[in-house]
């Protein structure tokens, strides 16, 4: 430690930014300075960290979600379902964990997961990601008729979902996006639909409200510019020209 001065902290700092996050990059200038905190609690640390940049989260629109689903429901109906349900706000390891016992009429009762352990073995556990992920959800009839006469929703693990959606991405010519952007459309469609966030937050299973708000933000930017733009071309239209 005697051996090590500031500057060096700098340099693998600096280097590791390179191919890591920021988030990462100050997990580990955490590490470092506790450590140093410990052994060598005379030396100050101040290190210039990497900002953290603010990634607007990814919302399909409508007509991607229905370009997928129809093409699924033609070309693999096996993954129909796990990507309606998916839509409906569902997260993969609930979905991959459904049998006909969590059926109530049209409503889907979320109290398990699928999820891999340490040995990377996918495994059934008996509760959902989050004490906020028990909860009852609505779906259209055609996933609990499914399941009800299939006793799943779908065999086999949440990563086959996603690779089966980004498959279908490729082939319609559309952006690819992850299996749970589907969850980011739901929250947006219900907000559109005049939902309280309260209730979009429930039937999603967030912990806390302002992560299904954070969703929706972004989509009412868009609208704010989509609205801006149409009275910037009115006035070139009408009353400038």
């Amino acid at each position: 430690f005697d051996l090590i001065e500031k500057e060096d902290i700098q340099k693998l700092i600096n280097k590791y930014s390179v191919n890591h996050s920021p988030k990462s990059t100050n997990n580990l200038h955490g590490f470092i300075s506790a450590v140093f905190r410990l052994y060598k609690p005379d030396m100050k640390i101040y290190t210039t960290l990497p900002k953290r940049t603010h990634v607007e989260p990814y919302i399909p629109s409508e007509r991607e979600v229905k370009l997928i689903l129809e093409y699924a429901k033609e070309k693999y109906p096996n993954y129909y379902i796990p990507l309606l349900l998916g839509a409906c706000g569902l997260r993969r390891g609930e979905i991959c964990a459904l049998n006909k016992e969590d059926v109530e009429g049209n409503s889907i009762l979320i109290r398990k997961s699928m999820i891999q352990n340490k040995n990377n073995e996918w495994l059934i556990k008996q509760s959902p990601k989050s004490k906020a992920g028990y909860r009852k959800v609505i779906v259209p009839k055609e996933a609990t008729d499914f399941i009800k006469d299939h006793d799943y929703a779908y065999i086999g693990c949440p990563d086959n979902i996603n690779a089966r959606l980004h498959d279908i991405q490729k082939q319609l010519g559309i952006k690819d996006f992850s299996f749970h952007k589907l969850r980011h459309y739901y929250c947006c469609m219900c907000h559109n639909l005049g939902i309280p966030d309260i209730y979009i937050s429930k039937s999603v299973g967030h912990e806390h409200i302002s992560t299904t708000q954070n969703i929706y933000t972004h989509a009412d930017k868009q609208k704010t510019i989509d609205m801006q733009t149409l009275v910037a071309d009115y006035f070139c239209n009408n009353i400038l020209e």
